[in-house]
């Protein structure tokens, strides 16, 4: 919470409707996250070509983060979460009609395009409609009921895929698309902030990106990102391929990201009961650190009980710093900015995954799966040592008080750079 920042009741209808949102969105996340891999495998696609299409989605997200933070700005959160489902509908029909590595790119863009629409959006719904002092507990509350949804989608997917094929898989995306778009219909908008009355979304768009961006508070908050995203690309991309190496069964591969998921979710209702005694800042990278050390252990592995226990531990550590990443977003940053801060945190998520997919999936053609995880996490871990390392003043809730002058200043005069 800012300094200036005015206290507000939490509204708890339209913060359990978002939840209700995210757990359809998560679902479709973790069915897609934990199958894709291998749906490409079966239509033909090596390690190299399931690491370049894996991809495609988090660089259309890191590509289309100002212009999606531009246009959340402009219209309204209705109708950004209802474009967000529109595209996920169109993934998850792309995706079933799809015969070869190469017709994978469609459903990935449009799966990218759902991603960066509909997760800043959901992030500063959140923010804006609950009390300011609560925000720490009601993010971790929020992101903890939502991977409920993660929970639930990798096993149907894997049972779907295994019983009827992937085609019927994605075709069950397009259901769950559909229940979206009709929860769409209840959102309602938040009240304005007149604290910075004379902000306007046009004004809002490149100039109060590059304010945002010399932050170095937000600057440490992206690269932790960054780094974290690394690490779990590396982990959502080649432990299904690695778990499929060893014969398991797709709906024991899926309850492998059921394992993650239920672990990220248990943490982050945990860091929701902990409230303002949640770690924060620096204690990110603990969180990191704790998902790429046990990671490591991947290759020495080669049972399906070892594997859930690796999985299970890996989701705590990033269950835990998500939330506690984007609580930092939120308290750095004043409201009317917040949608582009998100969504530049959406586009730092989405450059680890981009950079893990492309790099290690070129690495794995190269030596295999196996020795990836060991170089790749030992990557991850030489990057949370630097970066322990980087001055980052003001991690703490008030730090944005300061800057809201600069972030009128770009309202009112940053217009000519859009």
């Amino acid at each position: 919470m800012s300094r200036n920042e005015q206290a507000q009741p939490t509204n708890w209808q339209q913060y359990r409707l978002v939840i209700g949102l995210s757990f359809l969105q998560s679902m479709i996340w973790g069915l897609v996250l934990s199958m894709f891999p291998l749906f490409a495998r079966e239509l033909g696609a090596n390690e190299l070509t399931i690491g370049s299409l894996a991809a495609v989605h988090p660089l259309l997200s890191v590509l289309g983060a100002v212009p999606m933070g531009i246009l959340a700005g402009r219209l309204s959160r209705k109708a950004m979460f209802a474009l967000a489902y529109v595209m996920s509908g169109l993934a998850g029909a792309a995706y079933a009609i799809t015969n070869s590595p190469g017709g994978l790119i469609i459903p990935q863009v449009l799966f990218g395009l759902s991603v960066v629409a509909y997760w800043p959006s959901q992030h500063a719904h959140i923010s804006d409609n609950v009390d300011p002092a609560q925000r720490a507990r009601l993010f971790g509350l929020a992101m903890g009921l939502t991977g409920f949804g993660g929970i639930i989608g990798p096993i149907v997917a894997g049972r779907i895929a295994d019983t009827l094929g992937f085609q019927s898989m994605y075709l069950f995306q397009g259901l769950i698309a559909v229940a979206g778009l009709a929860l769409v219909t209840q959102v309602r908008e938040p009240a304005v902030d007149t604290t910075v009355s004379g902000a306007s979304p046009r004004g809002l768009s490149l100039a109060a990106t590059r304010m945002l961006l010399s932050r170095p508070s937000l600057q440490f908050i992206y690269l932790c990102t960054i780094i974290m995203f690394l690490q779990w690309g590396l982990r959502d991309t080649f432990l299904p391929l690695y778990a499929a190496d060893l014969n398991l069964t797709r709906t024991a591969i899926g309850a492998l990201a059921t394992a993650q998921t239920a672990s990220m979710s248990a943490t982050r209702l945990l860091l929701g009961m902990l409230g303002k005694r949640a770690p924060a800042g620096r204690a990110v990278l603990l969180f990191v650190s704790l998902s790429a050390f046990v990671t490591l252990a991947v290759p020495a592995l080669s049972g399906f009980g070892a594997l859930v226990v690796v999985a299970f531990v890996a989701g705590i550590g990033s269950g835990a710093a998500v939330p506690l990443n984007l609580t930092n977003v939120a308290n750095a940053t004043a409201r009317q900015e917040r949608p582009m801060a998100m969504s530049l945190e959406t586009a730092a998520s989405a450059s680890g995954r981009l950079v893990s997919s492309v790099s290690f999936g070129w690495l794995a053609s190269r030596i295999g799966i196996p020795p990836l995880f060991i170089i790749g996490n030992l990557v991850v871990l030489a990057a949370v040592a630097g970066l322990s390392r980087m001055r980052a003043p003001g991690l703490e809730p008030g730090m944005a008080a300061p800057e809201r002058s600069a972030v009128r200043g770009a309202a009112d005069g940053g217009g000519q750079d859009t």
